[in-house]
């Protein structure tokens, strides 16, 4: 009868106690996160080298963990992948214009198979919606299909005059 007793109680200590204990990894989680002890992509800069990775070798799997997985961008990649398919990145220039959020990149100077030279624009942002509460948000992701060759540039924000 005791055993069932003691059982019973620990039973309702880890039922009680659960809240709590689910609170403190979900505080060690978030700490390695902030860490960057997870794996992601803490610059910018890192996610457009991975994403020409992907354009080199032809491999949407590593343009495709860029991605939050809600974002369907399918069909953007594979036209990417295959516009880009043997061509030569060796004098490829990067330019980041710095916007609030999110950022964009763009890839110029890429020589096409057919001899041809193109770039690429491409927008960033980081993923701060799953963690308020951090302040700097360490894991960055591509905007696919937002950002499209032959579009401008996001026009510049105009500075607030305070009235004096």
């Amino acid at each position: 009868m005791s055993k069932i007793v003691i059982g019973t109680l620990i039973l309702a200590i880890l039922i009680i106690c659960s809240p709590f204990i689910l609170r403190f990894f979900e505080k060690m989680y978030c700490y390695t996160f902030e860490l960057g002890w997870l794996r992601g992509e803490k610059t910018k800069e890192e996610v457009v080298k991975k994403y020409m990775e992907g354009l080199k070798t032809g491999n949407s799997q590593t343009i495709e963990r860029l991605i939050p997985k809600t974002h369907e961008a399918d069909k953007e990649i594979r036209e990417k992948i295959e516009k880009f398919q043997g061509a030569d990145f060796s004098k490829v220039e990067i330019y980041y214009k710095e916007t609030p959020f999110p950022a964009q990149a763009e890839i110029k100077n890429i020589k096409l198979e057919n001899g041809e030279t193109a770039s690429d624009e491409i927008s960033i942002t980081r993923d701060c919606s799953l963690y308020p509460a951090i302040l700097e948000c360490k894991k960055w992701y591509l905007i696919m299909g937002t950002v499209k060759e032959g579009y401008g540039a996001v026009p510049e924000v105009p500075e607030l005059k305070v009235p004096e």
